[in-house]
């Protein structure tokens, strides 16, 4: 469930367009302290709410799997999380403001309210950082800081996004970051290939009154920028207050997903909880919303999926609201 447009890139693009006029000169980013994430006692996954645990953990991290971008869905909100465009557009947008290599500077936000924010870029680019308080940027408030520190050797850009104490919450979501994640981007003729750790950071959502707090991601993935496609693997753990626990998630089919939909049209997906149970969702072939998932339930733990269903896309995403 990925989206074109992440929720951080507004702001981020109404922040540094601001800072195109004259500044203090300054450099730096933000220091950050690795968060403890700790998983709570794993969930028991049985097939009466298999389909639910699985919408609830493709829904925090479909698309690319970190996309902090959230989309509507007949009126309500569905988080789908795509870190590698977050922070590939993050790092791009200020090379597009050619006239900030002229100096280290430090602007204002240009909230959209009283509130506060600043933004600094160091001459060379390499090292971008900002800082809100109750800072309103078309139509969400921002505070904590962030930065993005990045440097490119042939054709590999190696860059660390960090959070302090980031919140961005609107009309009906909130998302929290706290910590750094690490993104290795290899670019290649035809396509980009990224390696996401984020194992330092801890990040928060709540939606639709639910809420998860995800650690230990992990992610590697293609962006076939030619074709129009993307190919993704993801991990990690989420502790969810709908179901009052943990569970973890891994991908053993790579994901193929075209940007033209709004779901993977394959891949595979294993969610694990207490006791050896878990639930295995596998894409049916096609990305539209009424496109299937089949979804297999191992209650017991002993390794074999004693139920299944098959669900739409639609369906799935109906269950969350």
């Amino acid at each position: 469930m990925s989206t074109n447009y992440p929720l951080l890139t507004p702001a981020i693009i109404a922040l540094l367009a601001a800072s195109c006029g004259g500044g203090s000169d300054s450099s730096g980013g933000t220091a950050v302290a690795a968060p403890t994430f700790t998983a709570q006692a794993p969930i028991t996954i049985t097939a009466d709410r298999s389909d639910e645990v699985v919408t609830e953990a493709i829904s925090a991290t479909s698309g690319s799997g970190f996309d902090s971008a959230f989309r509507s869905t007949g009126g309500n909100i569905v988080p789908s999380i795509d870190l590698p465009r977050l922070l590939n557009r993050f790092r791009s947008i200020p090379q597009k403001n050619r006239s900030l290599k002229t100096a280290n500077r430090t602007e204002p936000a240009n909230c959209d309210n009283n509130g506060t924010g600043t933004v600094t870029v160091s001459d060379d680019l390499t090292n971008i950082s900002a800082t809100f308080s109750n800072c309103l940027l078309l139509g969400d408030t921002l505070n904590g800081s962030l930065s993005l520190v990045s440097s490119t050797a042939s054709a590999t850009t190696s860059s660390t996004f960090s959070f302090s104490n980031f919140s961005q919450v609107g009309p009906k979501y909130s998302l929290t970051l706290n910590g750094s994640m690490s993104e290795v981007m290899t670019e290649f003729s035809t396509y980009d290939h990224y390696v996401i750790n984020g194992s330092s950071i801890v990040m928060s959502i709540s939606f639709n009154g639910r809420s998860l707090t995800l650690g230990n991601l992990n992610e590697v993935g293609d962006d076939y920028w030619s074709a129009g496609y993307e190919t993704y693997e993801t991990s990690y753990v989420a502790n969810s207050s709908t179901f009052g626990g943990s569970f973890s998630v891994t991908t053993t089919q790579t994901a193929f997903e075209n940007y033209a939909d709004s779901y993977p049209y394959a891949g595979q997906i294993v969610i694990s909880g207490a006791s050896g149970s878990k639930v295995r969702a596998t894409s049916q072939g096609s990305g539209s919303s009424n496109g299937t998932v089949l979804i297999e339930t191992d209650a017991d733990g002993d390794n074999t999926y004693e139920s299944s269903e098959t669900k739409t896309w639609a369906e799935l995403e109906a269950s969350l609201i």
